[in-house]
């Protein structure tokens, strides 16, 4: 009996002991502070791009390639064209003339 009486005693300092520790922690807010990010500032627009085309051409499709955009032109004149442009950047990468060697 007086063994059972040692165990119930040791349990209950055990539990009071770690409620004491949970309560200490919840009142210090924790033992290790996180560091919390901070949400990055927005991302300065770059406002209207020219594609270096002539005035009447049309877009005949746009598709994204990676982090570039692909646009698929028809000059005035009935000549072809693609555009590879970077959103990103606001900047014309590359012109591609398909069909011409």
């Amino acid at each position: 009996m007086r063994a059972l009486k040692a165990v119930v005693f040791a349990l209950g300092t055990l539990c009071l002991g770690a409620f004491g520790v949970l309560v200490y922690l919840v009142v210090s807010g924790g033992s290790a502070k996180v560091e919390r990010p901070v949400a990055a500032p927005a991302a300065q627009g770059w406002g209207e791009s020219d594609l270096g085309m002539p005035q009447g051409s049309r877009i005949l499709s746009v598709q994204a390639a990676g982090d570039t955009l692909a646009i698929h032109l028809r000059l005035p004149d009935g000549a072809e064209r693609v555009v590879v442009f970077d959103p990103r950047a606001g900047r014309v990468l590359g012109r591609i003339a398909p069909g011409v060697p």
